[in-house]
């Protein structure tokens, strides 16, 4: 069976806690989303604030067809069999760990993205103004996701306990919510596992 957090995944911008500035009713991907004008962009942010949820969800959300490309184990052939595809159509590209991105794989990957054939989304932990080759950094905007606070977890533990996804008789306090949420270190993937 997958662990809860996977199975518990937002499926809307609605159901992701504590990133309302980028995905909230006024937030700018959202806006993107509905004048239909995506641009590149890196989304930075510590584990388990929602950075691929976010992606994912974007990608569902626009007409390009997206693609997914792990930085640090996928190769520079991978890439070329995405790039491909824009034979036929522009392309998400959502790139994990870019600021592992080796240098070759970018200097293929850039004229794409500035032809607006690709058009990409970075995920990453580690601040992008550092750690990310410059080149690609200046073709994308960059946007740092709130870290999660204690009561954004028990708002997401309290509304899994209504779901069909967990099967209890027990009824769970305030008080032990908050001792898996505090327990956590700000991940809610995490709080949902231990619940």
């Amino acid at each position: 069976m997958k662990p809860l957090a996977h199975r518990l995944r937002p499926t809307r911008f609605e159901d992701v806690v504590g990133q309302d500035h980028l995905i909230g009713k006024d937030g700018i991907i959202t806006h993107m989303i509905e004048q239909n004008k995506l641009i590149s962009f890196i989304l930075y942010g510590n584990p388990g604030t929602g950075k691929t949820t976010i992606a994912s969800l974007v990608a569902q959300k626009t007409n390009l067809e997206s693609f997914s490309f792990s930085a640090a184990t996928d190769s520079k052939q991978r890439l070329k069999e995405i790039i491909d595809m824009t034979a036929y159509h522009d392309i998400l590209v959502i790139i994990d760990e870019i600021h592992r991105m080796k240098t070759d794989i970018q200097d293929y990957l850039l004229p794409y993205v500035e032809e607006g054939k690709v058009t990409i989304i970075g995920l990453t932990t580690n601040n992008p103004y550092i750690t990310v080759n410059p080149a690609i950094r200046s073709r994308c905007h960059i946007y740092q996701l709130n870290d999660i606070t204690l009561e954004d977890i028990i708002k997401v533990l309290e509304n899994a306990l209504k779901s069909d996804e967990v099967d209890t008789d027990l009824t769970l306090t305030k008080d032990t919510l908050t001792y898996i949420a505090q327990s956590a270190g700000g991940e809610i993937r995490t709080a949902l596992n231990m619940l």
